[in-house]
């Protein structure tokens, strides 16, 4: 079974919050959702949050 990275920290920049993965990779979201939904977003796997909360360029 494919083991999924999970998020290790977190830091804020300006409006956005930057999560970090086990793997080395980041993902950008919004600050408001970050606080609105903390428990959901740091539960998720790296592909959940992306897909449920990413910042899309």
């Amino acid at each position: 079974m494919k083991h999924e990275p999970w998020l290790e920290k977190w830091s804020y920049e300006d409006d956005k919050v930057i999560l970090e993965y086990e793997d080395g990779a980041t993902l950008r979201v919004t600050r408001v959702d970050f606080i609105r939904a903390f428990g959901v977003i740091i539960g998720l796997t790296k592909a959940e949050a992306e897909k449920e909360y990413g910042i899309k360029n």
